[in-house]
């Protein structure tokens, strides 16, 4: 069996899509998945399969509509080597390190459906030059934001998306090192 670390795109944010985790974990486990466990209520969700990793994303797609009836919910799978391996490729080390003001509430990962276009990633860097402090690095299908000012009212987030042109959903960077401590 394989852990899997599904990250659910667009639950539980601004009172929109509200699925509890427990129908969450009860649902991977009606779709016959082991062990289910989540961190936090923003649809981190760990799971025990034998299926390939696309496999496991639709089969929870499908359950949240047909399951749980809410519409529009995109999961994004990962490993656990492959998310020791976004905490490997940080670009960012200092924004993560404990002693940085304010670490790690700077840095945040976004995980991609795909990896994006290299045209796309270059004309966000050309757009994202205006929103300085705020910086950006896509290393294979994450990108990594670093957000000195905080994600509140940071503009990057928003337009990563629209500007990859790739199904995005993001995690600060305690929630990140949290999950790989959880999938062992």
């Amino acid at each position: 069996m394989t852990t899997f670390i599904a990250l659910l795109r667009g639950i539980n944010v601004g009172g929109h899509r509200k699925v509890s985790m427990a129908d969450l974990r009860a649902l991977a486990e009606r779709l016959g998945f082991a062990t289910p466990r989540t961190y936090v209520a923003s649809g981190n969700l760990l799971i025990d399969g034998d299926a390939a990793p696309d496999a496991v994303a639709a089969a929870l797609e499908r359950g949240v509509v047909e399951d749980l009836g809410v519409s529009g919910v995109r999961v994004l799978v990962r490993t656990p080597g492959e998310l020791a391996a976004v905490v490997a490729a940080n670009p960012y080390p200092a924004a993560a390190a404990p002693a940085a003001a304010g670490a790690p509430k700077t840095l945040y990962v976004f995980f991609l459906a795909t990896a994006p276009a290299a045209e796309a990633v270059a004309a966000l860097a050309a757009e994202a030059a205006a929103l300085a402090p705020e910086a950006f690095t896509v290393v294979g299908r994450e990108a990594f934001l670093h957000l000195p000012d905080g994600a509140g009212r940071a503009k990057l987030p928003t337009l990563l998306e629209r500007r990859l042109g790739v199904v995005a959903t993001g995690r600060n960077w305690n929630t990140v090192l949290k999950l790989v401590e959880l999938a062992g």
